[in-house]
């Protein structure tokens, strides 16, 4: 075993214990749960529950739900509740609702409040009241801010329409507004009975929230629930993981045929991150890209041939929405899965990216499902949308940079004259019969075909597709039917269905929609007579193909060449390209990446940071250092070439610097001593570089594959934590006292929040380094930090890797600071010796 084997060992290793771990934690809360539930169920008290109770709440006689651990039961109010039909009296919730999306997840929670309530249960609820603050825009002298405002986090004045913001985002928890109104109709919808408003209630209503909050009451007269809301919309939205996809399918077909076929999975605007076991399709060629198709147009997969369809971060760059959202129902199976993932318009992401162009949100897909059927008969009439779906789960997922993606996963729903579909196997023939020619020689021919792979060993691992191009499907079916019913009664061929191959019509309408299939085709069998114009026409003279003697003859020798992968996506410019760059042979790389601009004009649009930066290693900077004074050469001697190549921050000596602007890294370096403790928003190479210099390295880390990525080089004085919400990261130095930190970094997100919960964790003689301030959504934390006394010096210029420049700007009080460290011509540097300290040395540096 090499040392590569044992570190993948190792790694594999410390992985299963994660798991192990997460599977008993999980295990016990399961346990607990089920424990609490039974121990209520037993008992002849009335069951009485409070939904979203927190830490704080402990009311007698009430059981706690939350998603914390700190309460009685642990589950997530998105699935359903593990309580039998009519079994609780009573359910109460204090500024929970607001936290879930309408209709998709606040509906599936009402709904099951209403199932689980006896006849004659009550549900009273208190949720924010959103009037107040809008009222307060429209007359903001009556307002009163510290009544109402009392969450400090989530309130940032600047001007009255804050007051808004405040209760509609409340710092990236809300998701829903509440009106008196609004609340009556939400309840009544869900199907309660003798919805009210009541009064504040001091037994159970927190004074904190008197003023600002709506409450209610609301019954349950009926014990049929008469709610809108359909248990699918509420599955946890967990992304459904690769292993479970089969399952997930497999469930809607229990036919012993479909449990041996080949399930297509489709993988859109696939990129470099194609998923396993995925058929990758993108407008650029890749090593991971199996059919380079320009999705503006007609997606190149037949109709009804897939199983599964992932599309992640891609239907934002196709621009009509209507056309994209055909093409991905055309091409699915009935009850095939469409698994979205879209940066909604609800956040930055939607707009940032200069190649998006349409634009989407939570309640775009209103206009493509059936829960939906005013805005789907609509969409259907008046916009021309053909297909239909169904939602199976449905959500908003927050990430960095407070982008925010709509993942919905779709459930494609076809009637039965449009069911016909394709069911692939391990092995799929296809034949491309003259259709010009008679009758009689045609169905000789695929008689023939069908009963030499009818007698084959693997026969039910086999699937042929006959093409019906010149002719149409009607003609083909019955042509078909009287092929098998010959080969069952006048041939006597055993039509034993565990052993049954498939035999399926291929009804092309496009040359282009045989691009999706080359990846599954095994072979081709050739027949005396063909269609040669249209073989010729969709260029398969890469894929294996073989006269019906040469496959019954060599059986399974010709099935040996499979999987049939096409070569000259395989060897594209591009990732020849990028070989070279990774090879050093920055000539060829140019070169490469030239050719591929020439075959795919789109990449000139954008832009190729690569070639870039090839054509600047592409010098010779050997002839170019030995034409300057010896070791002056500043794009060397500072790593910056060398951090080019690497495309990490690291100086001449490849060991790690942060990615700040030069100066600013020249102007801290000698500002530094080693008993000085350091908090980071945001790590990496500065974290390696702050812990050779400091006693103490704190790191925030969001970003969960990055944390993965960096955590194992981490040396001992390095704490590194991973905490992917926003305020949570941002609050996360209020663990530590006051004045603890001699330096904190401000470089990764919500940084305008981490600087005002920086303000009090820096020591009087400390200093903050806040990065990217020539970016205007940070001038609201640059503000802070000056409202607040700081000083603050600009350090403009380049940063490792790159070619642009940036701002790194320090804040601090103490002017002393400037002062600290030896003379200018005295400094030793990361970033290597400056031209005067090499040609005029004072002292030996």
């Amino acid at each position: 075993m090499n040392l590569d084997d044992k570190a993948k060992l190792a790694q594999y290793s410390e992985w299963k214990q994660e798991v192990l771990h997460k599977q008993d934690f999980l295990q016990k809360i399961s346990d607990r749960n089920n424990h609490v539930i039974a121990k209520l169920l037993s008992e002849s008290k009335p069951i009485k529950l409070e939904l979203g109770a927190g830490k704080e709440r402990q009311l007698e006689g009430w059981t706690t739900i939350d998603i914390s651990g700190d309460c009685d039961l642990v589950l997530d109010l998105r699935n359903p509740l593990m309580f039998p039909d009519e079994s609780v009296s009573e359910i109460y919730s204090s500024h929970v609702l607001e936290h879930f999306l309408y209709p998709y997840e606040m509906a599936g929670i009402l709904n099951e409040c209403y199932r689980i309530l006896k006849k004659g249960g009550i549900f009273s609820v208190c949720v924010p009241n959103a009037r107040i603050y809008i009222e307060a825009y429209l007359n903001k002298e009556k307002f009163d801010p510290e009544r109402y405002c009392q969450f400090k986090p989530a309130y940032h004045y600047n001007s009255p329409i804050d007051y808004i913001n405040y209760i509609a985002y409340m710092a990236g928890h809300h998701l829903h507004l509440f009106d008196e109104d609004n609340l009556i109709s939400v309840l009544s919808q869900a199907g309660f009975n003798n919805v009210r408003l009541r009064d504040f209630d001091s037994s159970i209503d927190l004074e904190s929230r008197r003023d600002g909050s709506i409450y209610a009451i609301a019954e349950k007269t009926s014990s049929i629930s008469i709610g809108v809301h359909k248990q699918e919309m509420f599955i946890s939205p967990k992304t459904i993981e690769i292993s479970n996809r089969e399952q997930e399918i497999g469930t809607m077909d229990n036919s012993e045929s479909l449990a041996s076929s080949k399930l297509i999975c489709v993988d859109l605007g696939c990129g470099t991150h194609k998923e396993e076991g995925f058929i990758g399709v993108d407008v650029i060629a890749g090593d991971q890209v199996d059919v380079i198709a320009d999705l503006n147009g007609h997606f190149p997969f037949p109709d009804n041939s897939v199983d599964f369809i992932k599309a992640h971060d891609f239907i934002e760059h196709l621009p009509d929405r209507i056309h994209t959202m055909n093409e991905i129902w055309r091409i699915c199976k009935p009850d095939a899965i469409i698994d979205i993932s879209v940066p909604s318009t609800d956040g930055r992401g939607a707009f940032q990216d200069p190649t998006h162009v349409s634009f989407w949100n939570i309640n775009s897909f209103m206009y493509y499902c059936q829960e939906f059927p005013l805005y789907l008969a609509g969409c259907q009439s008046h916009y021309g949308f053909k297909g239909e779906f169904s939602i199976v789960s449905i959500e908003e997922k927050q990430s960095a940079h407070q982008v925010i993606h709509v993942h919905a996963v779709l459930k494609a729903i076809k009637s039965e004259e449009n069911s016909y579909q394709l069911n692939f196997k391990n092995i799929n023939l296809i034949i491309f019969p003259d259709w010009n020619q008679s009758i009689n020689i045609i169905f000789e021919q695929i008689v023939n075909v069908c009963q030499a792979i009818i007698d084959h060993p693997k026969n039910s691992d086999i699937t042929l597709l006959i093409n019906t191009q010149n002719t149409n499907l009607e003609d083909a079916q019955f042509l078909l039917a009287d092929v098998l019913m010959n080969l069952c009664y006048d041939k006597n061929t055993e039509m034993n269905n565990d052993k049954l191959p498939e035999f399926n019509l291929l009804n092309i309408h496009s040359t282009d929609e045989y691009k999706g299939l080359l990846p599954v085709l095994s072979s081709r069998i050739l027949l005396e007579s063909e269609n040669k114009e249209f073989i010729n026409q969709i260029g398969l003279e890469q894929l294996p193909s073989c006269t019906l003697e040469e496959f019954k003859n060599a059986s399974l020798a010709i099935l040996d060449k499979l999987p049939y992968i096409p070569l000259q996506e395989k060897e594209s410019s591009l990732s020849k390209a990028y070989q070279k760059f990774a090879e050093q042979k920055f000539v060829e790389s140019v070169e490469l990446f030239r050719q591929a601009i020439i075959g795919n004009p789109q990449f000139a649009n954008t832009g190729l940071i690569s070639l870039a930066h090839s054509l600047i290693l592409a010098l010779d900077w050997q002839e170019i250092s030995r034409n300057l004074p010896t070791g002056i050469n500043y794009l060397e001697t500072s790593g910056w070439l060398n951090s080019l190549y690497l495309g990490k921050p690291v100086n001449q000596e490849a060991k790690p610097i942060p990615w700040y602007t030069y100066p600013a890294i020249e102007f801290i370096e000698n500002k530094i001593n080693t008993n000085f403790r350091v908090f980071e928003y945001g790590s990496g190479n500065s974290s390696l570089w702050w812990s050779e210099r400091v006693t103490q390295v704190i790191s925030m880390e969001s970003d969960a594959n990055w944390f993965e990525y960096i955590k194992k080089n981490m040396p001992s004085n390095v704490e590194l934590y991973l905490i992917e919400d926003d305020l949570k990261y941002a609050s996360a130095i209020n663990q530590y006292e006051d004045h603890y930190f001699d330096v904190i970094i401000i470089d990764g997100i919500n940084r305008n929040q981490c600087a005002e919960f920086a303000l009090s964790k820096i020591k009087d003689q400390g200093f903050i380094i806040f990065d990217n301030t020539d970016d205007h959504r940070y001038a609201e934390g640059v503000k802070k930090l000056l409202e607040s006394g700081f000083i603050r010096i600009d350090f403009y210029g380049m940063i490792p890797s790159y070619l642009y420049k940036n701002c790194t700007s320090i804040f601090f009080k103490d002017i002393k600071l400037l002062s600290r460290g030896g003379l200018p011509s005295e400094k030793r540097s990361c970033l290597g010796r400056s031209c005067f300290q090499i040609t005029s040395p004072v002292i030996a540096i």
